[in-house]
């Protein structure tokens, strides 16, 4: 299992609360110097600590989920063509408070119109590849075609239809 720094997600909701270090460890209930090495990534978050931050500042765990700057990665790697991925992941993750409007900024200015992947890739984006309407038709359909074991072949008859 590979370890999980969430220091600069840590320190932005610190930030944001308008906490200093030693308010946010005595309300976590954590020694001001754990925090500290947390919020300077030499220690990784541990499950412990995750769930304390969540339910402490009302949070989904997810909030600290690396996947979580996936999107705006892709996002700053068409403002920054050149830079490396580690310097996107980093800029991402330094300051998560600040890319929705960053992204927002760099990209309304004029540009070059989005590709038909662009576009598909942003819609499931923002659709966090969840579809209701196909979600519910597949389900639909999988109780029509009966046994789980029996399914696949259901299907590829159905589909030879």
């Amino acid at each position: 299992m590979t370890k999980h720094y969430a220091g600069a997600r840590i320190h932005a909701l610190r930030k944001q609360r308008g906490l200093t270090q030693v308010a946010m460890a005595k309300q976590l209930g954590l020694s001001t110097s754990y925090l500290n090495q947390l919020e300077n990534d030499q220690r990784p978050l541990t499950v412990t600590v995750l769930m304390q931050l969540a339910q402490r500042f009302n949070l989904d765990p997810g909030y600290f989920a690396n996947d979580r700057d996936a999107r705006t990665i892709t996002d700053l790697r068409r403002i920054f063509p050149e830079a490396t991925e580690d310097s996107l992941a980093d800029l991402s993750s330094r300051f998560p408070e600040l890319m929705p409007r960053f992204v927002d900024i760099a990209t309304r200015a004029p540009a070059r119109e989005r590709s038909p992947f662009e576009l598909v890739r942003d819609f499931f984006y923002d659709a966090h590849n969840y579809i209701h309407e196909l979600d519910m038709l597949a389900e639909e359909l999988a109780g029509q075609l009966g046994d789980r074991v029996l399914r696949r072949g259901r299907l590829a008859s159905r589909m030879h239809e």
